[in-house]
Protein backbone atom coordinates (compact mmCIF):
# COMPACT_ATOMS: atom_id res chain seq x y z
CA UNK A 1 0.00 0.00 0.00
CA UNK A 2 1.03 3.02 -1.10
CA UNK A 3 1.26 6.34 1.59
CA UNK A 4 0.81 9.62 0.01
CA UNK A 5 3.31 11.81 0.88
CA UNK A 6 3.15 15.10 2.26
CA UNK A 7 4.57 17.81 0.69
CA UNK A 8 6.30 20.79 2.48
CA UNK A 9 5.86 23.53 -0.18
CA UNK A 10 2.32 23.81 0.31
CA UNK A 11 2.77 25.02 3.05
CA UNK A 12 5.82 27.31 3.01
CA UNK A 13 5.58 31.02 3.52
CA UNK A 14 7.77 33.58 2.23
CA UNK A 15 6.37 36.54 4.62
CA UNK A 16 9.43 38.57 5.30
CA UNK A 17 9.13 39.51 9.23
CA UNK A 18 11.40 42.41 8.89
CA UNK A 19 9.31 44.28 6.51
CA UNK A 20 5.82 45.49 7.07
CA UNK A 21 3.39 45.23 4.67
CA UNK A 22 1.81 48.60 3.69
CA UNK A 23 -1.54 49.36 5.38
CA UNK A 24 -4.39 50.67 3.16
CA UNK A 25 -5.23 54.54 5.15
CA UNK A 26 -8.53 54.40 7.51
CA UNK A 27 -11.14 56.01 5.32
CA UNK A 28 -13.59 56.68 8.22
CA UNK A 29 -10.71 58.00 10.04
CA UNK A 30 -9.89 60.21 7.29
CA UNK A 31 -13.37 61.49 7.05
CA UNK A 32 -14.40 62.31 11.19
CA UNK A 33 -10.93 64.19 11.06
CA UNK A 34 -12.04 66.50 7.57
CA UNK A 35 -15.48 66.90 9.69
CA UNK A 36 -13.98 68.07 13.10
CA UNK A 37 -12.19 70.78 10.81
CA UNK A 38 -15.31 71.63 8.80
CA UNK A 39 -17.07 71.94 12.29
CA UNK A 40 -14.89 73.77 14.07
CA UNK A 41 -13.83 75.87 10.97
CA UNK A 42 -18.14 76.73 10.55
CA UNK A 43 -18.01 77.32 14.68
CA UNK A 44 -15.18 79.98 14.60
CA UNK A 45 -16.81 81.79 11.67
CA UNK A 46 -20.47 82.20 13.37
CA UNK A 47 -19.13 82.85 16.58
CA UNK A 48 -16.60 84.97 15.26
CA UNK A 49 -20.13 86.64 13.47
CA UNK A 50 -21.78 87.06 16.57
CA UNK A 51 -19.07 88.12 18.80
CA UNK A 52 -18.37 91.33 16.80
CA UNK A 53 -19.40 94.03 18.00
CA UNK A 54 -21.25 96.31 15.04
CA UNK A 55 -23.86 98.45 16.93
CA UNK A 56 -23.61 100.21 20.24
CA UNK A 57 -27.12 101.53 21.56
CA UNK A 58 -27.38 104.51 24.07
CA UNK A 59 -30.86 105.12 26.29
CA UNK A 60 -31.31 107.29 29.18
CA UNK A 61 -30.15 110.47 27.84
CA UNK A 62 -30.69 113.41 25.47
CA UNK A 63 -29.30 113.28 21.95
CA UNK A 64 -26.27 115.11 22.30
CA UNK A 65 -24.93 113.07 25.61
CA UNK A 66 -25.87 109.86 24.17
CA UNK A 67 -24.19 110.33 20.56
CA UNK A 68 -21.02 111.55 22.43
CA UNK A 69 -21.40 108.20 24.57
CA UNK A 70 -21.66 106.48 21.48
CA UNK A 71 -18.33 107.98 20.10
CA UNK A 72 -16.74 107.02 23.04
CA UNK A 73 -17.65 103.34 23.01
CA UNK A 74 -16.96 103.41 19.51
CA UNK A 75 -13.37 104.55 19.83
CA UNK A 76 -12.80 101.81 22.42
CA UNK A 77 -13.84 99.08 19.95
CA UNK A 78 -10.54 100.03 18.03
CA UNK A 79 -8.40 99.33 21.01
CA UNK A 80 -6.72 95.84 22.21
CA UNK A 81 -6.82 94.03 25.28
CA UNK A 82 -3.62 92.86 26.99
CA UNK A 83 -2.29 94.62 23.55
CA UNK A 84 -2.88 91.47 21.23
CA UNK A 85 -7.30 90.98 21.47
CA UNK A 86 -9.66 93.21 19.43
CA UNK A 87 -11.49 95.03 22.13
CA UNK A 88 -14.72 94.64 19.13
CA UNK A 89 -15.04 90.97 19.99
CA UNK A 90 -17.62 90.98 22.61
CA UNK A 91 -15.32 88.45 24.82
CA UNK A 92 -12.80 90.81 25.55
CA UNK A 93 -14.46 93.93 25.58
CA UNK A 94 -13.36 95.85 28.89
CA UNK A 95 -16.78 97.20 30.49
CA UNK A 96 -15.07 98.30 33.29
CA UNK A 97 -12.68 100.48 31.17
CA UNK A 98 -15.96 102.22 29.71
CA UNK A 99 -17.78 102.71 33.17
CA UNK A 100 -14.20 104.80 33.77
CA UNK A 101 -14.34 106.81 30.87
CA UNK A 102 -17.90 107.91 30.96
CA UNK A 103 -17.93 108.77 34.59
CA UNK A 104 -15.01 110.87 34.27
CA UNK A 105 -15.96 112.97 30.89
CA UNK A 106 -19.43 112.99 32.13
CA UNK A 107 -21.74 113.88 35.03
CA UNK A 108 -23.77 110.69 35.27
CA UNK A 109 -25.76 109.16 37.87
CA UNK A 110 -24.82 105.53 36.68
CA UNK A 111 -23.72 103.02 34.06
CA UNK A 112 -24.67 99.37 32.81
CA UNK A 113 -23.63 97.80 30.07
CA UNK A 114 -25.14 94.73 28.80
CA UNK A 115 -23.28 92.93 25.87
CA UNK A 116 -25.64 91.12 23.39
CA UNK A 117 -25.18 89.33 20.14
CA UNK A 118 -23.32 91.96 18.38
CA UNK A 119 -24.08 94.81 20.07
CA UNK A 120 -23.54 97.15 23.08
CA UNK A 121 -26.78 98.59 25.05
CA UNK A 122 -25.07 101.23 26.97
CA UNK A 123 -28.02 102.71 29.69
CA UNK A 124 -27.24 105.72 31.55
CA UNK A 125 -28.81 107.72 34.62
CA UNK A 126 -28.12 111.36 34.15
CA UNK A 127 -28.24 113.69 36.72
CA UNK A 128 -31.31 115.89 36.41
CA UNK A 129 -30.79 119.55 34.93
CA UNK A 130 -31.48 122.48 37.75
CA UNK A 131 -30.06 125.68 35.95
CA UNK A 132 -28.93 126.57 32.50
CA UNK A 133 -25.95 128.79 32.40
CA UNK A 134 -24.96 131.21 29.85
CA UNK A 135 -20.95 132.22 29.83
CA UNK A 136 -20.21 134.03 26.80
CA UNK A 137 -21.93 132.12 23.38
CA UNK A 138 -22.24 128.73 25.19
CA UNK A 139 -24.73 127.72 27.35
CA UNK A 140 -24.60 124.75 29.91
CA UNK A 141 -26.47 122.71 31.91
CA UNK A 142 -26.35 122.97 35.31
CA UNK A 143 -27.30 119.71 38.25
CA UNK A 144 -28.35 120.68 41.49
CA UNK A 145 -25.37 121.28 43.10
CA UNK A 146 -23.61 123.66 40.44
CA UNK A 147 -22.10 121.09 38.40
CA UNK A 148 -21.10 121.16 34.81
CA UNK A 149 -23.29 118.39 32.94
CA UNK A 150 -22.98 119.37 29.37
CA UNK A 151 -23.61 122.17 26.94
CA UNK A 152 -27.28 122.66 26.03
CA UNK A 153 -27.53 120.96 22.64
CA UNK A 154 -28.81 123.23 18.93
CA UNK A 155 -32.40 122.31 19.31
CA UNK A 156 -32.74 123.82 22.67
CA UNK A 157 -30.24 126.74 22.12
CA UNK A 158 -31.55 129.85 23.70
CA UNK A 159 -31.56 133.32 21.95
CA UNK A 160 -30.72 135.97 23.20
CA UNK A 161 -30.50 139.52 22.21
CA UNK A 162 -29.21 142.80 23.84
CA UNK A 163 -32.15 145.32 24.56
CA UNK A 164 -30.94 148.48 26.08
CA UNK A 165 -29.12 147.65 29.62
CA UNK A 166 -30.73 144.26 29.43
CA UNK A 167 -31.28 141.42 27.23
CA UNK A 168 -34.02 139.98 24.94
CA UNK A 169 -33.94 136.80 26.01
CA UNK A 170 -36.43 133.83 23.11
CA UNK A 171 -36.62 130.66 24.61
CA UNK A 172 -36.40 127.55 21.46
CA UNK A 173 -36.24 124.69 22.98
CA UNK A 174 -39.45 122.54 24.95
CA UNK A 175 -36.94 121.19 27.33
CA UNK A 176 -34.67 124.32 27.59
CA UNK A 177 -37.77 126.23 28.78
CA UNK A 178 -37.98 124.13 31.94
CA UNK A 179 -35.01 125.35 33.39
CA UNK A 180 -33.83 129.27 35.41
CA UNK A 181 -31.78 130.86 32.94
CA UNK A 182 -28.40 132.73 34.64
CA UNK A 183 -26.09 134.92 32.57
CA UNK A 184 -22.54 135.27 34.02
CA UNK A 185 -21.29 138.37 32.97
CA UNK A 186 -17.99 137.68 33.64
CA UNK A 187 -17.84 135.18 30.38
CA UNK A 188 -15.42 133.26 31.84
CA UNK A 189 -14.74 129.56 30.28
CA UNK A 190 -16.58 126.52 31.20
CA UNK A 191 -15.44 122.99 31.60
CA UNK A 192 -17.81 120.55 31.62
CA UNK A 193 -17.78 118.43 34.88
CA UNK A 194 -16.28 121.82 36.72
CA UNK A 195 -18.45 123.69 39.12
CA UNK A 196 -19.81 126.47 37.34
CA UNK A 197 -21.96 127.81 40.67
CA UNK A 198 -21.94 127.35 44.30
CA UNK A 199 -24.83 124.82 45.26
CA UNK A 200 -26.52 127.14 47.51
CA UNK A 201 -26.56 129.68 44.78
CA UNK A 202 -28.48 127.05 42.29
CA UNK A 203 -30.89 126.64 45.76
CA UNK A 204 -31.33 130.11 46.03
CA UNK A 205 -32.47 130.33 42.26
CA UNK A 206 -34.88 127.68 41.76
CA UNK A 207 -36.49 128.91 45.34
CA UNK A 208 -36.72 132.31 43.99
CA UNK A 209 -38.76 130.74 41.02
CA UNK A 210 -41.07 128.39 43.21
CA UNK A 211 -41.72 131.56 44.89
CA UNK A 212 -42.28 133.81 42.28
CA UNK A 213 -44.73 131.00 41.18
CA UNK A 214 -46.71 130.17 44.41
CA UNK A 215 -47.47 134.10 45.02
CA UNK A 216 -48.33 134.83 41.49
CA UNK A 217 -45.60 137.05 40.44
CA UNK A 218 -44.77 137.59 36.99
CA UNK A 219 -42.09 134.93 35.97
CA UNK A 220 -38.61 135.30 35.87
CA UNK A 221 -37.11 135.89 32.48
CA UNK A 222 -33.43 135.80 33.13
CA UNK A 223 -31.08 135.77 36.08
CA UNK A 224 -27.75 137.94 36.08
CA UNK A 225 -24.59 137.62 37.85
CA UNK A 226 -21.32 139.39 37.93
CA UNK A 227 -19.45 136.62 38.40
CA UNK A 228 -19.77 133.41 40.44
CA UNK A 229 -18.20 134.78 43.41
CA UNK A 230 -20.51 137.52 43.38
CA UNK A 231 -23.41 137.96 46.50
CA UNK A 232 -26.00 139.83 44.27
CA UNK A 233 -28.32 138.57 41.97
CA UNK A 234 -30.87 140.80 39.22
CA UNK A 235 -33.56 139.12 38.16
CA UNK A 236 -35.62 140.20 35.22
CA UNK A 237 -39.48 139.81 35.10
CA UNK A 238 -41.45 139.64 32.18
CA UNK A 239 -43.26 143.16 32.87
CA UNK A 240 -40.15 144.78 32.52
CA UNK A 241 -38.96 145.47 36.00
CA UNK A 242 -36.12 144.25 37.74
CA UNK A 243 -35.75 143.15 40.99
CA UNK A 244 -32.12 142.97 42.75
CA UNK A 245 -31.46 139.67 45.63
CA UNK A 246 -28.82 139.36 47.57
CA UNK A 247 -27.53 135.48 48.13
CA UNK A 248 -26.69 136.19 51.63
CA UNK A 249 -30.56 136.89 52.54
CA UNK A 250 -33.63 134.17 52.69
CA UNK A 251 -35.44 133.06 49.68
CA UNK A 252 -38.28 133.85 51.79
CA UNK A 253 -37.54 137.63 53.62
CA UNK A 254 -37.05 139.03 50.28
CA UNK A 255 -39.91 138.10 48.50
CA UNK A 256 -41.96 138.84 51.74
CA UNK A 257 -40.93 142.36 51.32
CA UNK A 258 -41.00 142.53 47.42
CA UNK A 259 -44.64 141.60 47.90
CA UNK A 260 -45.57 144.35 50.27
CA UNK A 261 -43.90 146.75 47.97
CA UNK A 262 -45.86 145.81 45.07
CA UNK A 263 -49.62 145.55 47.17
CA UNK A 264 -48.81 148.61 49.69
CA UNK A 265 -46.69 151.31 47.73
CA UNK A 266 -46.61 150.65 43.86
CA UNK A 267 -49.88 151.92 42.31
CA UNK A 268 -49.00 151.04 39.02
CA UNK A 269 -46.48 148.21 38.77
CA UNK A 270 -46.63 148.34 34.71
CA UNK A 271 -44.64 151.54 35.29
CA UNK A 272 -42.04 149.97 37.87
CA UNK A 273 -38.41 149.91 36.97
CA UNK A 274 -36.87 148.24 39.70
CA UNK A 275 -36.88 147.13 43.42
CA UNK A 276 -33.72 146.85 45.36
CA UNK A 277 -33.98 143.90 48.23
CA UNK A 278 -30.04 143.84 49.15
CA UNK A 279 -30.15 145.99 52.30
CA UNK A 280 -32.14 144.38 55.11
CA UNK A 281 -35.54 146.37 56.40
CA UNK A 282 -34.17 149.37 53.88
CA UNK A 283 -35.96 148.61 50.15
CA UNK A 284 -35.48 151.09 47.15
CA UNK A 285 -37.81 150.92 44.25
CA UNK A 286 -38.73 153.17 40.92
Amino acid sequence: MLKKKRKDFENKTFHNPFFEKRRQPHRKGVFFVLAGIFLIGGFLFLGYWQLHITTVTVDGTDDQVAQSIQQAATSQLTQRRFFIFPQSNLIFFNKKQLVETLKNQYQIAGVNIKKKPRSLDITVGQQPYRIILISGNTQYYLNDVGLVITEVNSQNQLSITPVGDGVELVRSGVSASAYPVVIDQSNREISIGGTALAPEKVVFITELVAAFADNRLPGITTFEIRSPAAEDLVATTRDGWYAYFSFKNSVFQQVNKLLAIINERVDDPARLEYIDLRFGEKVFYK
